[in-house]
């Protein structure tokens, strides 16, 4: 990648320069979601001051959960600036000050909260409907979260389509809008070359080490107790697991150099970037540790703010090193290239 090149990538992340709010009748889901964010923040923050877990309206708190959790107010904490960040996104995607964000990252972050809370509500319509889990969730509390998770898609989705218009008056037009020249087409061929080798050197040749019966780093693995030992006993649905998991990443790859590549052409635009997006955006939301492990929550073990079992402290933080030194970074990377990748990828051109 030459200088003109990389000058030429690192103008795609510069804000506007005479960035505009979005029209209130593009902008109100922005809005409401916002309120929903700040009201689920306001009521964290007030169980935090009583040290209590759960939210106002949730399901009881089981006695189990008060014991797993040392620090219950920090934990509440967490959870009620998560909540004032996302009520920050929110803003941003339609106010002027949110011109500043690189659209890019912005976008990841929309996209990733959205199917965050995409996985939450089918937990939670699972309860309400079959009734499997602890019990709790009330009908009106499934209605609510599905109404504020299609206020967040309806945000999102306006904030993609709007794409250079009203939001982004000024932006100059993204690499999406173009057809490929000779300099954005090394930023394409990187993007996609990098995301390919990546999906195959790490995660593919481990998970078909482990299919062929290799059983390095599966101690370690970030996995609960039950999934950890069956990864390492390499029952036959762990098994199945791995080649299914090979199957993934050889059409990972292979969607990845669809993007640059001419037998890609024929396939639509979207088919490839819209998995991309979400792939993306779920690999850097499981490196923080929004899925469970991650920076946050080995940091969290780490320091002794997440009650660990004595049994279990050595392998706990045998393993949360292993996952902040190795898995996060890696799984970090990993959606980063693939919202590269989604991102470069140019329009198909009319036929």
């Amino acid at each position: 990648m030459n200088v003109i090149t990389a000058v030429h990538a690192a103008r795609r992340w510069r804000p506007a320069r005479r960035p505009e709010a979005v029209p209130l009748k593009w902008a109100w889901p922005a809005y409401l979601s916002a309120v929903d964010q700040l009201i689920y923040a306001a009521g964290k923050g007030y169980y935090a001051t009583q040290g209590r877990l759960g939210i106002p309206g949730g399901p009881p708190v089981t006695a189990s959960q008060y014991s797993d959790t040392s620090n219950v107010a920090l934990a509440q904490w967490m959870l009620a600036s998560l909540g004032v960040f996302s009520v920050a996104m929110a803003l941003a995607a339609v106010r002027p000050w949110g011109g500043l964000i690189p659209r890019p990252l912005l976008l990841l972050g929309l996209w990733g909260t959205a199917a965050l809370a995409a996985v939450s509500q089918i937990h939670v319509a699972q309860e309400v409907l079959l009734g499997s889990g602890a019990p709790g969730w009330s009908g009106r509390a499934a209605v609510q979260g599905l109404v504020s998770l299609c206020l967040w898609l309806a945000m999102a989705w306006l904030f993609t389509r709007r794409r250079g218009q009203n939001a982004r008056r000024g932006m100059k037009e993204t690499m999406d809008d173009r057809p490929p020249t000779h300099r954005t087409l090394p930023i394409r061929r990187w993007a996609a070359y990098a995301t390919c080798a990546w999906t195959l050197a790490g995660y593919g040749t481990l998970k078909l080490y482990w299919a062929l019966g290799g059983t390095a780093l599966t101690s370690s693995a970030p996995l609960p107790r039950s999934g950890r030992e069956e990864l390492v006993a390499q029952t036959p649905g762990t098994m199945a697991g791995h080649w299914i998991s090979v199957g993934l990443v050889l059409l990972g790859a292979l969607a990845a150099l669809a993007t640059v590549q001419p037998w890609g052409q024929v396939l639509p635009r979207r088919l490839l970037t819209v998995p991309m997006w979400i792939t993306g955006a779920l690999m850097v939301l499981r490196a923080w540790g929004a899925l469970g492990f991650g920076f946050v929550g080995d940091a969290m073990v780490l320091t002794g703010v997440l009650h660990v079992d004595p049994p279990d402290i050595e392998i706990a933080h045998h393993r949360s090193r292993v996952d902040l030194l190795l898995w996060s970074p890696y799984f970090l990377v990993w959606g980063l290239l693939w919202g590269a990748t989604a991102w470069a990828t140019p329009r198909r051109p009319a036929r």
